[in-house]
């Protein structure tokens, strides 16, 4: 056995073992919520074109890796893509124009698709927990009947 098939087959085990998929490979529209505090830790939500919801938290350098969750349910979906219409009326939040959090979470929400400019929208998480609208809307669909 060479050198080389034995990496192969250490790498073709190894990822058979361990390897995830990672938000990339994701097919697109890929609709994402990362929420956490300024250099600590954070999670994300992502819902991509085929309704699978995936899910990546960790601390710092740290990662859970991409887990999926789950599909939306037909009225789910309905529900999810309305929601996301409403988010694309939103004019885009740009980094710039962050607000001062203060030590309160963020959110970075953004819609990756193919062929076109992603969209990027910034912002403090209310008091209360809840997302602001139209956003919180889309996460209320995941829990449509």
């Amino acid at each position: 056995m060479t050198a080389l098939s034995t990496c192969v087959r250490l790498v073709v085990c190894g990822c058979a073992l361990g390897c995830s998929r990672s938000f990339a490979s994701l097919p697109r529209p890929v609709f994402f919520d990362t929420s956490g505090l300024p250099g600590n830790c954070t999670s994300t939500v992502a819902i991509d074109a085929r309704g699978d919801i995936w899910t990546e938290g960790g601390c710092e350098a740290s990662s859970s890796g991409v887990v999926h969750r789950g599909r939306l349910t037909d009225s789910q979906r309905k529900a999810f893509q309305t929601a996301l219409e409403a988010v694309e009326r939103v004019p885009d939040g740009p980094m710039g124009g962050l607000p001062a959090c203060n030590g309160q979470p963020f959110e970075h929400v953004s819609l990756v698709r193919d062929g076109t400019v992603d969209r990027s929208w910034y912002m403090c998480t209310q008091a209360d927990g809840r997302r602001q609208p139209p956003f919180g809307a889309v996460f209320d669909a995941m829990n449509a009947p």
